[in-house]
């Protein structure tokens, strides 16, 4: 898309009114890959706008002409986002991405339904800082902030927030977990950290704290009677106790 910018802008330096409308079998931006999509730029009033229409995508995303001091903006419709395409970015580094806010009416990770979705970053001295992530959906609300830092081969990613649900078994089936676990108002905080960009997130190197709370909680599937129905003092435990890794 970068280049895509470049070479339009030499294109367009004498003619404002010039425009282009191409379709790119395999376009990436920022690591997402979007197949098959039709890209429409034409200039107006010191920004780039490029309208974007695929398969995976569906939406505008607006460049400045002064990328440095302002950033860019993305509008979009749908967005799908292939995890695979994120975490196999390793060449991408925190100082690579510009100031970023982006709008989704319908994001998708992979077959999984976001629901609303907000990002906005920042750049802090050649570190990348999630201001904002927040999605919502089948009833469930997300909440997270964070920073990528470090060079290419040394980064880490670390993200804080909370996940806040109204129906807990219905939220896990919707990210396609085991949703044998249910409770009316759920509150899950979290701190946690890990090698490498923030796709790259793994059980394996993950490091950190959950704390969860959950109301009239119990697990379905284990039979009717009391002693079944497991306690979730015991879960609550578990989750609010330090990773083996943060230990001291």
């Amino acid at each position: 898309l970068h280049t895509a910018y470049r070479r339009q802008r030499q294109m367009c330096i004498r003619d404002r009114d010039f425009g282009i409308n191409i379709k790119v079998d395999d376009l990436e931006v920022v690591g997402l890959k979007l197949p098959n999509t039709f890209v429409l730029v034409r200039p107006k009033d010191a920004k780039w706008p490029f309208h974007l229409l695929g398969d995976n995508v569906s939406g505008e995303i607006i460049v400045p002409e002064d990328l440095k001091s302002k950033g860019i903006i993305g509008e979009f419709k749908k967005l799908i986002m292939v995890s695979d395409s994120v975490k196999k970015s390793d060449d991408l580094q925190p100082s690579d991405i510009p100031n970023l806010l982006i709008n989704i009416d319908e994001a998708w990770l992979d077959d999984i339904e976001l629901g609303k979705f907000q990002l906005s970053l920042e750049q802090n001295q050649g570190d990348l800082k999630i201001e904002r992530l927040v999605f919502s959906n089948n009833g469930a609300h997300v909440a997270a902030h964070g920073t990528w830092r470090g060079q290419q081969g040394k980064s880490t990613s670390r993200f804080t927030g909370e996940i806040n649900s109204f129906q807990l078994s219905k939220s896990l089936a919707a990210w396609k977990l085991p949703d044998n676990l249910h409770g009316d108002k759920t509150k899950i905080s979290f701190d946690l950290h890990w090698p490498g960009n923030p796709g790259s997130v793994s059980l394996a190197t993950l490091k950190g704290h959950v704390d969860t709370k959950i109301k009239n909680g119990y697990f379905s599937g284990l039979g009717k009677d009391t002693d079944a129905k497991i306690g979730l003092g015991k879960v609550c435990l578990l989750y609010t106790s330090p990773s083996p890794r943060d230990r001291g």
